[in-house]
């Protein structure tokens, strides 16, 4: 009776709390400073690391292009992905809901996406859309949400690179006329090679939330794990060593 109680109660702590496979992380194979780095070192990287360790979750982080990330994700292949909500990804992935709408203190960074443009160039961006164009093209990182925004503002675009120094150097070349990207990456690029050849634009394109999305077939066979693995990814940001470690990376 005894070793049969302690088998349920064994059984029920890997229910709530882990499982003996590991959580599979699928992240994008090109640098998404400071969030996302192929060898793993990324900021979100490192806290879904630490979250997944305080509630005892194995974890394996794998990198692929963007968009075999959310297609493995679609189909169960990997458990997990970083990335902003839309609401076609509901469809194949999860994420933490408060009141229907996506759950802002549990996500794992809050960044935004600006307009570049080369100095001296007359292209503006108001808000909600562009002007002096002409007939030029707007580049934006295959995958990324911000296309079908940039869809909606009609303007013609580019979006065959898979990293921002690609858009950049579009942009340096004259190939594109402006170019959506992630405001840290681009003042990490803009001390090096294109210092003084490119500038951002006022109001920002997008404040992009980022969460962990997880794969809808994980999820309905993880419920409770998984609602725990994004309240601990909450906690771990919010705690002093984490905040800590932010500043020494900065």
């Amino acid at each position: 009776m005894r070793l049969s109680l302690l088998a349920l109660s064994l059984a029920a702590g890997l229910t709530a709390g882990s499982r003996a496979a590991p959580f599979r992380l699928c992240t994008l194979d090109q640098p998404f400073y400071p969030y996302t780095l192929p060898d793993g070192s990324g900021q979100t990287q490192v806290l879904l690391r630490r979250a997944a360790q305080s509630i005892g979750l194995a974890f394996d982080n794998h990198v692929a292009p963007r968009r075999r990330c959310l297609e493995e994700l679609r189909t169960g292949q990997a458990d997990g992905a970083v990335g902003a909500w839309i609401a076609e990804r509901e469809a194949y992935a999860a994420y933490p809901l408060q009141g229907g709408l996506p759950d802002e203190t549990r996500s794992l960074a809050l960044t935004r996406f600006l307009v570049y443009r080369r100095p001296g160039s007359t292209v503006s961006w108001d808000g909600h859309r562009f002007q002096n164009l002409g007939a030029g093209q707007v580049g934006v990182q295959q995958g990324f949400v911000h296309v079908a925004k940039l869809q909606a503002t009609r303007a013609a675009y580019d979006d065959g690179a898979r990293t921002a120094a690609q858009n950049l150097e579009k942009l340096r070349l004259g190939r594109l006329v402006a170019v959506i990207a992630q405001e840290e990456e681009v003042a990490s690029l803009l001390q090096g090679r294109y210092q003084g050849l490119v500038e951002p634009l006022d109001p920002p394109f997008d404040r992009t939330v980022l969460f962990l999305m997880v794969a809808r077939t994980f999820y309905e066979q993880n419920h409770e794990l998984t609602e725990r693995y994004w309240q601990a990814i909450r906690n771990e940001r919010e705690s002093a060593a984490y905040q800590k470690y932010l500043q020494q990376y900065r």
